[in-house]
């Protein structure tokens, strides 16, 4: 694609690059965006890694009890990388490998719900929140899930404004939704932190497996106000986190990896899901 324009002194104009996603990159559905800039002896390049995946039509809701029936599995987001271990305050331990903590994730729709489910191998499994000897829910084994719907020039940016849900999904709960105060981490120590903006009425299934679990959250598109269609888009990331008997997460895996260099409050470089054909 190239585009030419003329500007005259002092003037600005923005310009929108159309990209169509073609096909599944098995390296983390990691895709690379380049652009050149050329203005007389004037040369500029600029790369971006950019993160994309798909939601599947499901034309039955799929099973909700770990035996992924009805799910489509191809082409899974994948987190499986030693890169993809971001920086905690509290935590990063030595990760052993895919048997140590590793997952495959799915997203499928139809015209009620958005389903994230994850299949995840883990070695040590540590799904009871023990507060407040844990200072935070995401102590335990557990996914968070981001979904940024905003439409404005926020979208994938900070500050967290409405629109955008931090989704905790947990063994032991079917609905993450505690008090405010318990939230902030008043136990082993932590920082005193504002409770997430949760998706209303998104509810976690688990599932205990021989070789780790699966765990799978259910958004009501409604209360997000999603249009399931086909190439609808939204902000997207998703996070494992690996509790092997301590106090604290051992360490959180995330898919696009955008709070490497930040904390998880903010949001930097955030992947996008897709929504497919029916």
């Amino acid at each position: 694609l190239q585009k030419s324009i003329t500007l005259s002194a002092d003037a600005t104009e923005r310009v929108t690059f159309p990209i169509r996603l073609t096909d599944y990159n098995p390296k983390n559905q990691l895709y690379a965006i380049r652009a050149k800039v050329q203005n007389g002896a004037f040369n500029y390049e600029i790369e971006r890694d950019f993160y994309a995946s798909r939601a599947h039509f499901a034309k039955q809701s799929p099973s909700l009890d770990g035996s992924w029936k009805g799910w489509n599995r191809n082409n899974p987001v994948t987190i499986d990388d030693p890169n993809q271990i971001c920086r905690l305050l509290m935590g990063n331990q030595p990760w052993n490998g895919p048997s140590d903590l590793s997952a495959h994730v799915y997203a499928m729709y139809d015209d009620a719900y958005l389903y994230i489910g994850a299949e995840v191998k883990d070695d040590s499994l540590v799904n009871h929140w023990d507060f407040p000897r844990m200072s935070y829910p995401w102590d335990t084994d557990c996914m968070e899930v981001i979904l940024d719907t905003r439409t404005t020039s926020d979208q994938g940016a900070d500050p967290p404004s409405p629109g955008l849900y931090r989704q905790l999904s947990m063994a032991e709960y079917r609905v993450a939704d505690f008090g405010a105060n318990v939230w902030k981490g008043g136990g082993a120590g932590g920082p005193l932190l504002p409770k997430p903006n949760l998706a209303p009425g998104a509810e976690t299934y688990y599932n205990r497996g021989p070789n780790g679990y699966s765990i799978i959250c259910r958004f009501p598109l409604a209360t997000l106000k999603i249009i399931a269609k086909p190439g609808y888009k939204l902000g997207f990331d998703v996070a494992m986190n690996d509790n092997d008997g301590l106090n604290y997460r051992k360490n959180q895996h995330i898919w696009a990896g955008f709070n490497q260099n930040q904390s998880w409050w903010d949001v930097g470089t955030i992947g996008v899901l897709i929504f497919g054909p029916r």
